[in-house]
């Protein structure tokens, strides 16, 4: 279990230097009074440095050299080696995916760029369900829960 104080030592500024190793992230962005809204995940890989989200709308967003809105803690699950395979697997669900916006998580995840839920519901999910989605899926493990 991760301290306060540890997670803010963690925190990197979207506009501060990008470490030179690749790395996937969650990112969070943070209002002018230090409240937490929109998330997202960064990926730093060979193809560059991208924001990967959901907000609400038709369609997902994968931007690339985002800057300004958000935060990061890098996800140290995710090894540097295999950020250009997040990075593939982030291009396919964009490609196929269609989440419509919802404030519950259902269990679900995204593999091989389709959506999968044990419970047969539809694609419904918050920006915060939706990144779980997509790390869920790519893990293949509950265990990404206790980070």
């Amino acid at each position: 279990m991760y301290k306060l104080k540890q997670i803010s030592k963690e925190l990197i500024r979207s506009d501060g230097d990008i470490p030179a190793e690749y790395f996937v992230a969650a990112a969070v962005e943070i209002d002018a009074f230090g409240r937490a809204g929109h998330v997202g995940l960064i990926i730093h890989c060979e193809s560059g440095y991208f924001l990967f989200h959901f907000d609400g709308g038709e369609e997902l967003e994968l931007e690339e050299d985002p800057v300004g809105w958000y935060f990061h803690k890098t996800l140290d699950f995710i090894l540097p080696d295999f950020c250009n395979s997040f990075f593939g697997h982030c291009e396919k669900i964009k490609e196929t995916a269609k989440p419509k916006m919802g404030y519950f998580y259902s269990g679900s995840y995204y593999k091989e760029g389709k959506y999968y839920s044990e419970n047969g519901l539809e694609e419904y999910m918050s920006c915060v369900g939706f990144c779980i989605n997509v790390v869920k899926g790519f893990i293949e493990a509950d265990e990404y829960f206790y980070y």
